[in-house]
């Protein structure tokens, strides 16, 4: 058994520095018994040798042994891993490009790189095809893969032109006499730009780079400003149950979640409430070729129509902060710091009718013939039953509304509730049910929605902006009326919106209901499958879920 080595170093730090060929000479009982045997020896993978057989004889009496073969191992270090290069050059608005092949376990070429590159260019025309076969075959064959049309006429000589996007955002130089062509002078440069009427974002720094030179590849040398569009002023609101609040959620028991029974958390004197961000002034957009895009001023929000009892408006008009310790409560579209009452039971001939400047609290039950006046926020803990409730903010009950054909409730804010049956409400913003709206009359100056089991059985439900509800019933020809577009004053003109009015139900309607969207009616005379209601050109138009 012999080791050779294939090469001689001719230095000694080489030698050291440069793994060389070894070559193992050996006998084995077959060829892949030699393999392992001979990369045990040269302590190297087997799967990295390359071995053949020098002789083949079986020994012993008469050649009737075992059969030996005498084997050449040789092992060549890996190549190193080198990732594949690629060289892309433009002539004469040809785009050529020139792929070589990755060494050892280096990265491949891939077909985005150079698609990716090409588009960065502003290129006219890109030939895909011809781009995945170069890196297909990657044998550093030249292949035309793209084209670049010239925004300026030139001379088939000279060495560069002046491309401007359709846009004007851009404009590149593009090489176009080849290798072949004369340096790119600067009396050149200013020739060209005078002609491609490039006034605007011109870099000087871009230019200098190819001056004197035969440049092989594109070269931007302007960029337009963008337009920025202004902003307009916005509100933050810092406190609980502002105006981003959204509906309540609902428990397994078909109740509405209102935070443990509280209001918004108690503000001190001086706590900001509302944060305004000032609007921006924006950007005026410039072309390369100069063409302004003006923009307009962000439009600003004044504080002080939001200033309510206990708020004043910051010196810098920034913040709207609490001047009292109190409850903050939205109502007429303003925002105030009340005081609140809490009344530890029911409303009723132990309290006689209630009437606060403020937010109300009551853990208990309304109970029939009592009515409730706050100028703030009111929240009950147990039923309204047969009560009438009057609030500039919000209202909310717990457990529900029995109204017995007396009970009216009337909210400058959202009405939150778990169900609703016989009663009247009103409310300014939007409607929030657990469960059903049964024999009653919603309006809302927001949406309706009903959750869970959602059912709208019999009477009139009216919503300004969207009505959701899971089913629309209308039981042994009771009147069941739905109708989105306008809120308290049905007479009204329909006023211009934003949002459109909308009938959203999920499960389905049953016969005889009446859908009014806007301007438009439409009695169902059939039950209907679920689906999006909407005003359709003067006509009720359904969609499917």
């Amino acid at each position: 058994m012999s080791v050779t080595d294939s090469t001689q170093p001719s230095d000694d730090s080489t030698a050291k520095s440069v793994e060389e060929s070894r070559t193992l000479t050996l006998e084995a009982e077959s060829l892949e018994a030699g393999r392992q045997q001979a990369a045990e020896q040269l302590g190297v993978p087997a799967d990295q040798l390359r071995v053949r057989v020098v002789s083949q004889e079986r020994r012993g009496w008469f050649g009737r042994g075992p059969e030996v073969l005498t084997l050449e191992a040789t092992w060549s270090p890996p190549e190193p891993d080198e990732d594949a290069q690629f060289d892309v050059w433009v002539e004469q608005g040809r785009v050529y490009v020139r792929i070589g092949r990755a060494k050892g376990g280096g990265r491949r070429v891939e077909t985005e790189q150079v698609t990716e590159l090409l588009e960065s260019w502003q290129v006219d025309v890109i030939n895909d095809q011809a781009i995945a076969a170069a890196v297909r075959q990657q044998d550093e064959a030249r292949v035309e893969v793209a084209g670049i049309r010239p925004s300026v006429a030139m001379a088939d000589d000279a060495p560069v032109i002046i491309k401007v996007t359709e846009d004007d955002t851009e404009a590149w130089l593009i090489p176009w006499a080849g290798a072949t062509g004369q340096p790119v002078t600067a009396s050149l440069l200013r020739d060209l730009l005078k002609q491609a009427r490039l006034t605007f974002g011109v870099d000087t720094k871009s230019l200098a780079s190819v001056a004197n030179e035969v440049p092989r590849t594109p070269v931007r040398i302007a960029s337009a400003q963008l337009l920025v569009q202004a902003e307009d002023a916005r509100l933050e609101y810092r406190f609980e149950g502002a105006p981003t609040t959204h509906a309540p959620s609902v428990r397994s028991d078909d109740t509405a979640d209102f935070r443990e029974l509280s209001f918004s958390p108690a503000v001190e004197e001086g706590a900001v409430l509302v944060a305004k961000v000032p609007p921006t002034e924006g950007i005026e957009g410039h072309s390369v070729r100069g063409q302004r895009q003006p923009v307009e001023v962000g439009r600003d929000i004044d504080l002080a129509p939001l200033a309510g009892d206990g708020t004043a408006v910051s010196e810098d008009g920034l913040t709207l902060v609490a001047t009292s310790s109190g409850v903050p409560t939205q109502s007429k579209n303003k925002i105030a710091v009340l005081p609140t009452y809490s009344i530890g039971g029911d409303v009723d001939f132990s309290t006689g009718n209630v009437e606060f400047a403020g937010n109300l609290e009551i853990r208990g039950s309304v109970r029939p013939g009592f009515r409730i006046h706050a100028t703030g926020s009111i929240e009950v803990g147990g039923l309204v039953d047969g009560g009438s409730l009057e609030a500039g903010g919000d209202v909310r009950v717990r457990r529900g509304v029995i109204g017995q054909g007396i009970a009216v409730l009337r909210a400058g804010g959202s009405v939150e509730t778990a169900f609703v049956e016989n009663a009247e409400i009103h409310a300014g913003g939007s409607v929030y049910v657990g469960n059903e709206i049964r024999q009653s009359r919603v309006i809302a100056e927001g949406a309706i929605e009903v959750q869970r089991a959602g059912r709208i059985v019999s009477g009139t439900v009216r919503a300004r902006e969207r009505i959701t509800a899971r089913r629309i019933a209308a039981p042994m020809g009771t009147k069941t009326v739905v109708q989105v577009g306008w809120g308290q004053d049905a007479t009204a003109p329909i006023p211009e919106q934003t949002i459109r009015p909308e009938l959203h139900v999920r499960d389905g309607l049953d016969a005889d209901v009446l859908i009014t969207i806007g301007n438009a009616s439409r009695r169902l005379d059939l039950p209907s499958p679920g689906g999006v209601f909407r005003n359709r050109e003067g006509h009720v138009d359904y969609a499917a879920n």
